[in-house]
């Protein structure tokens, strides 16, 4: 095919796209201006902001979960949730910083999660190892929900 050919085809796919391109531009406005559009954007709106109360909720539930126990040091204050407890190291990062200088050039960015390594393999007196507890709430909850 010559380059004139090629140009002619070219311009002949182009207008055929044109015509689709209206088309679906013409469905699309059919589309969106039906009650049934209209009821799915309205549903759509709905479940986002069930989307964010489930999450706001999910983290109360979290926090008052690991705050019972902190109090009660019961793992399963809940059926549906159990408690799982691992270590943060609390330290000030100067004194970090300070250590690493003298001591473990190769975190010196103050790169924590080595220098946490090396803190607890050193057992590092500037650093203290505290309990946190994370709460984990079982998928189905479907036991638990209100009658109504």
């Amino acid at each position: 095919m010559g380059l004139e050919e090629s140009v002619r085809y070219l311009a002949t796919l182009r207008a055929d796209l044109d015509k689709l391109e209206a088309e679906v531009k013409d469905r699309e406005a059919e589309l969106t201006a039906s009650l049934e559009w209209q009821d799915r954007a309205e549903a759509m709106a709905r479940r986002d902001q069930m989307r964010k109360v489930v999450g706001d909720v999910t983290l109360n539930v979290r926090a008052e979960a690991v705050g019972a126990y902190g109090i009660f040091q019961d793992k399963h204050p809940h059926p549906a949730i159990t408690i799982k407890v691992s270590q943060a190291a609390k330290y000030d990062p100067g004194q970090a910083l300070d250590y690493c200088i003298k001591n473990l050039p190769a975190a010196l960015d103050l790169n924590a999660d080595r220098f946490e390594a090396a803190a607890k393999s050193l057992n590092l007196p500037l650093v203290k190892w505290v309990e946190v507890a994370t709460a984990t709430i079982a998928r189905d909850l479907s036991a638990y929900q209100a009658e109504g």
